[in-house]
């Protein structure tokens, strides 16, 4: 009969496998912390950046129709409420009826919308953007004091206007608020 020395086999303990298995576990667990931890960082980013094109796109929207029409005059109107929802409208002409472009929001819908009015017709509105819960404009004075001016309309020529809103941002299963905030020059060209 043979006999066998367990004593001079080499290999690992049942303690030696269980440090090496809780080893692995820890680094492993160090590792799937650091990644969650960048995907949220990247949503952050991701749901601060989708918010900034919103708002970017409605300012562009505005600047283009004040630069492409021949509007007489603009009324900022301070913030919108549920009782005026317009937060912006441009006149063509002096009648203030027949031509104009009016900005506002939806607010049940959480989205601002253009309007055009064409010879006293009414276009369909059109959305220019989503998940806005705030939006405001307001004409700044000569020494940079805001004021709705919504008493009187401004003439274009003489624009310098300050533009808000407020976005929702989906951030984790969350909703989060982003506020954008624009100053807008439109210079005299008739001088």
């Amino acid at each position: 009969m043979m006999k066998i020395n367990l004593r001079n086999q080499n290999g690992f303990t049942l303690v030696e496998l269980l440090a090496a298995i809780l080893l692995v576990g820890i680094i492993a667990g160090v590792i799937t912390m650091a990644l969650s931890q960048l995907s949220a960082g990247n949503q952050v980013t991701f749901a601060r950046q989708q918010a900034q094109a919103e708002a970017r796109a409605v300012t562009n929207h505005m600047i283009g129709k004040l630069r492409e029409q021949k509007y007489d005059s603009i009324a900022p109107t301070g913030t919108a409420t549920a009782e005026r929802k317009d937060f912006l409208t441009l006149y063509e002409t002096a009648s203030r009826t027949d031509n104009l472009t009016r900005y506002y929001l939806d607010i049940p819908g959480q989205a601002i919308m253009v309007e055009t009015v064409r010879n006293g017709a009414s276009l369909p509105p059109t959305v220019l953007a989503r998940d806005v819960t705030e939006a405001s404009t307001y004409f700044l004075t000569q020494d940079g004091q805001t004021s709705s001016a919504s008493s009187s309309h401004i003439q274009v020529k003489y624009l310098h206007l300050q533009f808000q809103l407020l976005l929702l941002a989906n951030q984790k299963g969350k909703q989060q608020t982003y506020a954008y905030k624009t100053d807008i020059t439109i210079p005299s060209w008739d001088q």
